[in-house]
């Protein structure tokens, strides 16, 4: 008698860590920097604990009124200010040859002036995938040079209630 397939257990997908080390590459080559930045998911406790805070932040700013008026810029600052504080740690970090220790003041002025960090720090924050243990191998986080397995990303479908 054939063995059945077991389900897939969606289990499997439950975040299992908070924080992912991230290899900065250089984007001319394509190649790891040797630089590492640490980042909460957004699924930690840190993470959601920030937003909420700006969330809260805004609600209290709305009062009476049914919308808050937000500027681009004031978003774009809770946005990085957001980014600063899940960074919990990072390594080898020197900018116009002075190696930066980690504090909001050096990581703030780091994404302002090299957005390309920036976004591949936000990136790997985005795919949920680098916080489920045995995936870091699909999204390239934590290997040199930035380097992506073959495995296709997970597919979704609409489902019809």
């Amino acid at each position: 008698m054939e063995q059945q397939p077991q389900p897939f257990d969606l289990a499997d997908l439950t975040p299992a860590a908070d924080t992912v080390e991230v290899e900065v590459f250089d984007p001319r080559t394509r190649r790891g920097t040797g630089i590492f930045i640490t980042v909460a998911s957004k699924d930690s406790d840190r993470y959601k604990k920030k937003l909420r805070e700006q969330i809260n932040r805004r609600f209290k700013q709305m009062g009476r009124r049914i919308a808050v008026q937000m500027t681009a810029e004031e978003n774009e600052a809770e946005a990085l200010e957001l980014l600063v504080h899940v960074t919990t740690g990072w390594r080898n970090v020197t900018y116009k040859g002075v190696a930066l220790d980690l504090n909001d003041a050096n990581a703030r002025m780091l994404y302002e002036q090299v957005p390309v960090i920036r976004e591949q720090v936000e990136d790997a924050i985005n795919d949920r995938g680098n916080f489920i243990i045995g995936n870091a191998l699909r999204s390239g986080v934590g290997l040199p040079g930035g380097k992506r397995n073959a495995a296709p990303a997970l597919a979704l479908r609409p489902i019809s209630i």
